[in-house]
């Protein structure tokens, strides 16, 4: 849906400017996920033993 409407739109941005904003979209959902999951990055990677 998201994909038909921003076709459906024309707008006049550099295809790079558009990258840069999805690739913050995801970080910020990304942290956004860890920091209410009450997790920390070291965390979520670690193995635990035994």
């Amino acid at each position: 849906m998201l994909m038909t409407a921003g076709s459906a739109i024309p707008i006049s941005l550099e295809s790079s400017a558009v990258t840069n904003v999805f690739e913050l979209l995801l970080l910020i959902s990304l942290w956004l996920t860890v920091r209410e999951a009450g997790l920390r990055p070291h965390v979520v990677f670690s193995i635990e033993n035994g």
